[in-house]
């Protein structure tokens, strides 16, 4: 009682992301109650492993960037109770080998000095921990270890992730130190869920509401973030895609709950993100006229010179992009970001009393649906690009909406948010269609592009008169 009395202090005192911490904890004490016979543990060195778990990111807090090192010495002047001197520094030691590198941790002046059993010790609960931590790489606490295997020659666990299957990935890439202490491979057999509706599997309707809202912003932010290297690397259309979707989502979902969300730079980061945006918009806007293009190509031919043409602009926008994203602005967006997610958020869900996800969803649903039968569709139809790029945002929001609240909504939120994003695929067909004819100017692409958006009024039509009956 005496250990978890004054772990909870800490947690407090360093505002500890405790739903990861705890969550990392117990998968790190799956894997030493299945492995520990054979790795030569005994029973009580479980403590020191479940305290490492509760406490490996105690100074994200106060040094982000080196809060591995930095819990190290923090860790050195804070010894819990209930723990000899010897065992703290083993907990320390188990903490700093946690890090990516954790060869070079055995290195620092951090590091303490143990005794060869003792230091064998720690690398074994070190190795443990490195994997329980990988395994909630997308801190959403989504993922289960099911079971763990020792075969003659390869240790296995399997995993189940119920949303975010890259926490296999990094699990993988941290059982380094395993294989190395233990001279076996380490393998990892995933399986996940294959959600019909965004958030499905994310979030349950009895979570808190603001446990909800942290587990659906991570997870457009591991979208965003693993988004990342394929649009640096290749500039590839698909990852700026992904990727602004997830920031407007992140964005409609932090707006929708500003008022629950009292914690600073929360307006800051909804302005970063929108000049994010914005930013991205026009590579964006030529990856798309590229794919229209080549899909008229199909029924048309292209005028000499002009795929030339925008592809050179594509190439020009993709360095744009890579410029946007490794720069100071975009840093600092990413470091606040990350400060919300990791400390604020979580405080706030330890100091808050909310309502269940289902309460809230089943009041606030009413009101967030446009009034579909006031919208002018045949004025939508003339040409007013402000009315369509308007009406689309108004749609585009509606429909991020019922996504977040329709694993709490019911079968008649569910099928809203499959309606609505019909209908923001259609009329983004049209603007999309519409530019690139501007852009052309081309009477030789005229009819195939008239028809491609024919099609797509077609597409909307059927999808609205669900909306509005």
């Amino acid at each position: 009682m005496e250990i978890e009395e004054n772990i909870l202090g800490l947690e407090q005192k360093y505002s500890i992301e405790s739903p990861h911490t705890e969550h990392v904890s117990k998968l790190a004490e799956t894997l030493f109650e299945a492995f520990r016979k054979e790795c030569g543990l005994r029973k009580r060195h479980l403590k020191l492993l479940q305290v490492a778990g509760w406490l490996h990111d105690i100074a994200y807090s106060t040094d982000s960037r080196n809060h591995v090192i930095a819990a190290g010495r923090l860790l050195a002047d804070n010894r819990v109770g209930g723990f000899e001197h010897d065992e703290w520094l083993m907990v320390i030691g188990v903490i700093l080998l946690h890090k990516r590198d954790w060869r070079s941790m055995l290195k620092t002046p951090e590091f303490p000095r143990l005794d060869g059993e003792s230091l064998l010790v720690v690398k074994k609960l070190a190795a443990m921990l490195r994997i329980a931590d990988g395994l909630d790489h997308g801190h959403l606490q989504d993922a289960s270890i099911v079971y763990c295997r020792r075969g003659k020659k390869v240790d296995r666990i399997g995993v189940h992730c119920r949303w975010y299957e890259n926490n296999i990935v990094w699990a993988e890439g941290k059982a380094d130190l395993w294989e190395t202490i233990c001279k076996r491979p380490f393998r990892i057999e995933g399986s996940s869920d294959r959600p019909r509706l965004l958030y499905e599997g994310l979030v349950r309707k009895s979570d808190p509401l603001i446990s909800v809202v942290r587990r659906i912003l991570y997870s457009q932010w591991c979208t965003m973030r693993d988004n990342v290297p394929g649009m640096l690397d290749s500039g590839r259309p698909e990852c700026l895609h992904d990727y602004r979707v997830a920031l407007r989502r992140f964005r409609a979902i932090l707006k929708l709950f500003r008022s629950r969300i009292d914690v600073d730079g929360v307006d800051e980061i909804l302005q970063r993100l929108g000049n994010l945006s914005d930013q991205l918009g026009e590579a964006r806007d030529l990856h798309v006229a590229e794919e229209w293009l080549i899909r008229l190509s199909d029924e048309c031919e292209i005028p000499a010179g002009r795929m030339d043409e925008l592809q050179e602009k594509v190439r020009h926008a993709n360095e744009t992009v890579r410029t946007v994203l490794q720069s100071e602005e975009c840093m600092a967006t990413v470091n606040l970001i990350s400060r919300f997610l990791r400390i604020d958020l979580p405080r706030l869900e330890r100091s808050l009393d909310c309502p269940a996800f289902a309460v809230y969803a089943c009041d606030i649903w009413p009101g967030l649906l446009p009034d579909f039968s006031g919208f002018n569709i045949d004025e939508l139809r003339s040409g007013n690009e402000e009315l369509l790029h308007e009406t689309r945002k108004e749609i585009r929001r509606a429909r991020y909406h019922a996504e977040f609240l329709a694993p709490a909504g019911g079968k008649e939120v569910r099928r809203m948010a499959k309606n609505l994003r019909s209908a923001v695929g259609a009329l983004g067909d049209v603007r999309d269609l519409r530019a690139v004819r501007q852009w052309l100017n081309e009477e030789s692409l005229e009819d195939a592009a008239v028809e491609s958006e024919s099609k797509a009024w077609s597409r909307f039509d059927k999808v609205w008169s669900r909306l509005v009956s």
